[in-house]
């Protein structure tokens, strides 16, 4: 995987929903349109842990699908109670 710089205001963002270390670095190649296939492989992680990830962020940032996600964080999208 090439190595991703993450803007300020994804940082921000991701510091607003509260996700964890291994969260961000999920988040930071679901933003670059990885599978949770692609994510296990270029992170080393299992692909059940990769969903559960997944499915974590997506209730702590309110998302309901992958798409809106990455679209949350890369500050394209806004949720509701924001």
């Amino acid at each position: 995987m090439d190595r991703v710089t993450l803007s300020d205001e994804i940082i921000s963002r991701m510091d607003a929903a509260g996700l964890s270390n291994t969260q961000r670095r999920i988040g930071s190649c679901l933003i670059q349109g990885m599978t949770n296939a692609e994510i296990s492989a270029t992170l080393n992680y299992r692909i059940s842990w990769v969903r559960e990830c997944v499915t974590e962020m997506l209730s702590k940032t309110g998302a309901t699908n992958r798409t809106q996600l990455a679209l949350y964080l890369t500050g394209h999208m806004v949720m509701d109670d924001e």
